[in-house]
């Protein structure tokens, strides 16, 4: 929904309205919903469970040390900058 920049109820709209790109929108996140409640199960028993939600961050959640985690995540979000800024151009 973030890389389309359209809500479910916008996206809709659009592919009512033509817009083609937003097939591959829609397909994207009925994928998204389908594998979502798929793995809901396996990370609600693989997490760790903590009853004050209000600070929990990713590195709490995982288990994972902070370096570990920044090493996995920051080149995921370095490729999509890259493949973000080349589809600006």
């Amino acid at each position: 929904m973030a890389i389309m920049g359209f809500c479910p109820g916008t996206a809709i709209g659009a592919l009512a309205d033509g817009a083609r790109d937003m097939r591959y929108g829609m397909l994207g996140m009925v994928a998204g919903a389908f594998l979502y409640a798929e793995a809901a199960p396996f990370f609600a028993q693989h997490l760790k469970q903590k009853t004050d939600m209000t600070k929990l961050t990713l590195v709490d959640a995982t288990g994972w040390s902070a370096i570990v985690f920044a090493t996995a995540f920051l080149p995921m979000v370095a490729a999509m900058k890259f493949f973000l800024d080349r589809k600006k151009s």
